[in-house]
């Protein structure tokens, strides 16, 4: 008896806004876009979607967008997307004959 499993591939997209103070003769502040994706999560039924994952990836790319000192200071989340596609994995895990290698007439033991 098979089950029917439906299986999802989620990927989180967001992009944030950075600033940082620039001293010098005439102080201004200079603004930047980041943009950041995550690895994917496959989800199914006993497996899933993994929240704190998905936070340690986010915090790591921020934290290595600044790892040169470059002084910016996250200001705004501006855009946060979850994409949510159907997965259809290359393969499934299907029951096997059992082999009995003690009176086995075949070369597969």
């Amino acid at each position: 008896m098979y089950v029917l499993q439906i299986y999802m591939r989620v990927v989180a997209r967001t992009s944030a806004q950075f600033s940082r103070d620039v001293e010098g003769p005439l102080p201004e502040t200079h603004c930047i876009s980041g943009h950041f994706a995550s690895y994917p999560q496959h989800v199914a039924s006993g497996h899933d979607f993994d929240t704190d994952q998905l936070t340690d990836e986010l915090n790591s790319a921020v934290e290595n967008f600044n790892t040169r000192g470059s002084g910016f200071v996250i200001d705004d989340v501006s855009d946060f997307t979850l994409v949510i596609t159907q997965h259809r994995p290359l393969s499934t895990v299907h029951p096997h004959p059992t082999l009995n290698c003690q009176k086995a007439s075949h070369n597969l033991c």
